[in-house]
């Protein structure tokens, strides 16, 4: 039996229709995979479709016992909340506040309930985690060379004037991740927080 890959997306409710038309224009002009805004909350879940059902079982769950939370944008410098990271999944990201008690209160509930499904050999410390946790929402994912990711880092500061630097997150959305190509990626199931 293939075991299948899922990932928990927190969908955030402002500008989400300029942060879809941003990363599609960085796809579109890059040649780079298309994907719906997002920031992971939780990935690296593994299972079958009985290790699914109990995801979903504990998202609801977990959706029951939080209501929606505002994150904050986390300025790096003066004039910029974006940043350049070091892999394909975090190729150009907005970085997000962490010292949110909401924040943390979902991340480790949703991580203490489904530990047994997490994709690690060893014991899991939902304190270490939280503190390895990097929350962004991602703008373009690729294999990019500094000078490219540089560039998108000044369009997108130019597209991205936000009028509030705050997202609210009223929705959590179960994804099937098991593809390699991006674009076969899936929403298995939407939660309202």
């Amino acid at each position: 039996m293939s075991h299948k890959h899922f990932s928990i997306w927190l969908v955030p409710k402002e500008n989400y229709q300029l942060l879809e038309s941003t990363i599609n224009d960085f796809s579109d002009t890059r040649n780079t995979v298309k994907f719906s805004p997002h920031l992971t909350l939780l990935g690296g879940l593994r299972g079958s479709d009985i290790e699914e059902k109990i995801i979903i079982d504990n998202l609801n769950e977990l959706c029951e016992n939080n209501k929606n939370i505002q994150l904050k944008l986390c300025p790096i410098n003066d004039s910029s909340f974006i940043q350049r990271g070091q892999t394909v999944h975090q190729c150009v990201y907005c970085v997000m506040e962490k010292n949110n008690e909401e924040l943390t209160k979902l991340y480790k509930e949703c991580l203490e309930l489904n530990k047994p499904l997490y994709n690690s050999s060893e014991e899991i410390n939902v304190d270490e985690k939280f503190e390895q946790y990097l929350c962004h929402l991602s703008l373009i994912y690729g294999d990019l060379s500094e000078e490219e990711r540089d560039q998108v880092i000044e369009e997108a500061s130019e597209k991205l004037n936000f009028d509030n630097l705050c997202f609210n997150i009223d929705k959590i959305i179960l994804y099937d991740t098991t593809s390699r190509n991006e674009e076969e990626w899936f929403g298995i199931k939407t939660f309202d927080l």
